[in-house]
């Protein structure tokens, strides 16, 4: 590992990585081995010959099953684990949240691990006794800093985990998994301040299963599985072969993203039979247009040529650039679907539009749950293209939530103003007959 000064805004590259053991199946194979002069062990290769480069102020999602090789790859980066072949450049100074026990020394208080972590990381000691003030007061743990780590709850040990690594002023920061525990309170004080670390153009790795949380930090991803890297690139494509891999299908190129012909992805003998729609303006190119705030209602029929058992429908609205708007699925719900036999069957979607001005689309799925291993059946991209037109509405974010506002006993929210121009479009409307 090598670093050096950043050179074409690059903030680290990989070339030719691979990690691989050996596993003896008895400690005196080890011994048998050196002394007889023949193998008496296993290769077990944890990581496949990989390459890929990290830009500056890039958020890179890293995702993949248990025991694809994310934490073998993440403790190479940082190392902790020398690699068998390859090279890691690193341009600037790297810290690691490599799980909840990684680098910390148990029997130690929680002073003694903030001062060796400051160390470990190359920090000046002129800052220790300032940063270390700041690592407990972020922490919240300055009535157990005193007290060995091993008597730390697993939140409280996240806490300092994250307050040291976080403190040391990285150029990147990698963390893995660390925020699965904790109380909520805390986990959004580190999620404020990873957003307040890429806004001054620095690098995160973040690994999770967690695809919603990947997609709304990450510009970009990797997709591990079995120790190889499968695909790389812009989040909403690698999530998407991870989400075929998941269901037990083949990765493959992602459709183009602006047809509405789109081929639709899964396995099942499935085919879509009608989409009807209370939309009533439709544009050239098979976009729909309505204004913010409408209920879109649809009436969906498809054929299926196989009886399935467990079937569960999702519905997912996308912006134009792919990122995940709205969602719900059935998959979660107390009540499951019935099974569905061969032939035709039909269902209905309701999705309020209370979105901001812009193109979106509406994504449906279905898949069986009869196995182990859900089972994709289809995936229609492109089920529904819609242009949603400003109506005067100003909302913030990405969706209407149902917000309101109470001030000296008058209510304000989006919903009661449309509610109020839907009937003052009505009163103008029986206005009109009237006058006619």
């Amino acid at each position: 590992m090598t670093t050096s000064a950043a050179t074409d805004n690059l903030a680290l590259q990989v070339t030719d990585l691979s990690k691989t053991y050996r596993v003896y199946n008895r400690p005196s194979d080890r011994l048998k081995e050196m002394i007889l002069r023949r193998q008496r062990h296993e290769v077990v290769h944890a990581l496949h010959p990989m390459s890929f480069r990290v830009k500056r102020g890039q958020c890179i999602g890293v995702v993949g099953a248990n025991g694809a090789g994310k934490t073998t790859l993440l403790s190479l980066l940082t190392g902790t684990v020398a690699p068998t072949t390859g090279s890691i450049d690193i341009y600037g100074r790297i810290s690691a949240i490599l799980g909840l026990g990684v680098g910390m020394l148990a029997t130690h208080s929680g002073r003694e691990n903030i001062r060796h972590g400051l160390i470990t990381r190359g920090i000046p000691s002129e800052r220790h006794e300032e940063l270390e003030r700041q690592i407990i007061a972020f922490s919240e743990l300055a009535s157990a800093i005193d007290k060995p780590v091993q008597t730390y709850s697993s939140g409280m040990a996240m806490r300092l985990n994250f307050s040291i690594a976080h403190a040391v002023e990285p150029d990147i920061l990698i963390v893995d998994e660390a925020l699965a525990v904790g109380d909520a309170r805390f986990i959004f004080k580190c999620q404020k301040k990873m957003r307040e670390f890429l806004d001054r153009g620095k690098t995160l790795f973040f690994v999770s299963h967690n695809t919603t949380a990947v997609r709304e930090l990450c510009t970009h991803a990797l997709l591990l599985d079995k120790g190889k890297l499968l695909a790389q690139g812009e989040v909403s494509d690698v999530l998407q072969q991870y989400q075929l891999l998941y269901f037990r299908e083949p990765p493959r190129p992602t459709p183009d993203k602006q047809s509405p012909a789109s081929k639709p992805l899964g396995s099942g003998a499935l085919e879509l039979e009608s989409v009807k729609t209370n939309l009533v303006d439709r544009a050239p190119g098979g976009v729909w247009q309505t204004p913010q705030g409408t209920d879109l209602q649809m009436e969906i029929t498809i054929k299926t040529d196989e009886y399935i058992p467990a079937p569960a429908i999702g519905i997912d609205l996308r912006s134009g650039y792919g990122n995940s708007i709205s969602g719900f699925s059935t998959v979660n719900h107390k009540l499951p679907l019935e099974p569905i036999q061969s032939g035709s069957f039909s269902f209905s979607i309701l999705m309020p539009l209370f979105v901001p001005a812009g193109m979106y689309r509406l994504e449906l799925t279905l898949a069986d749950l009869s196995t182990e291993q859900p089972r994709l059946l289809r995936i229609w991209e492109d089920l529904l293209l819609v242009n949603v037109k400003w109506s005067d509405y100003s909302i913030s974010g990405v969706i209407d939530c149902g917000a309101e506002i109470q001030f000296r006993g008058q209510q304000y929210s989006m919903r009661q103003e449309r509610s109020r121009r839907l009937e003052e479009k009505a009163r103008r409307h029986e206005q009109a007959v009237g006058s006619g």
